[in-house]
């Protein structure tokens, strides 16, 4: 049951997604000053998610280099311009995938996964960067597999534990203040 909503919730992320990125790359591929060049020479590694806030486009995956720029992270940032390195963020454990996914609400952005650590501080794989540096939001603790922003806030499904919640949830909604548990975990 918690395998099927985290790939329910993957399978809608992906469709919303890509039909975004389709609406803004046609956008900016009809703008006289878009550079076709951005992507080249591309990622090597495993980009497994995107998300955006305003003109940035925010990768995550097992990113070895993204563009001309060696990533030593699990989530890599394109401004319009070029792509940049977010400090100390989602540490990577090659040859093992961190970041899975990566979801914006609000101006901020998180990534979830199988890292362990974020800003140097211990992380259940659940991390938020709010423009100037990572942190692990509101004391979660287990695990988080997948994310997906909603008008109401941010689903986050896995087998993890909240504030003021004793059991295993699989399935959360964050707001950025409180957590909403919709679905607690089977064992």
């Amino acid at each position: 049951c918690r395998l099927m909503a985290c790939f329910l919730l993957a399978w809608s992320a992906v469709v919303s997604i890509a039909g975004e990125a389709s609406e803004r790359v046609a956008t900016r591929v009809q703008d006289r000053r878009w550079d076709s060049r951005f992507a080249l020479p591309g990622t090597d590694g495993t980009a497994l998610s995107m998300a955006f806030t305003g003109r940035r486009i925010f990768l995550g995956g097992y990113l070895q280099s993204v563009g001309r720029l060696t990533n030593g992270n699990g989530v890599a940032m394109f401004d319009g311009r070029r792509w940049k390195n977010l400090p100390r963020g989602p540490a990577q454990n090659p040859p093992e995938i961190g970041v899975t996914g990566v979801a914006s609400i609000r101006n901020r952005v998180y990534a979830c996964g199988y890292f362990k650590t974020v800003s140097g501080q211990p992380t259940c794989g659940f991390a938020e960067w709010n423009g100037q540096r990572w942190s692990n939001p509101a004391g979660t603790n287990g695990m988080v597999h997948c994310l997906r922003s909603t008008p109401r806030g941010l689903l986050v499904g896995g087998q993890f534990q909240v504030p003021s919640h004793s059991n295993l949830v699989a399935l959360a909604l964050y707001n950025h203040h409180r957590w909403t548990v919709l679905m607690e975990s089977g064992g």
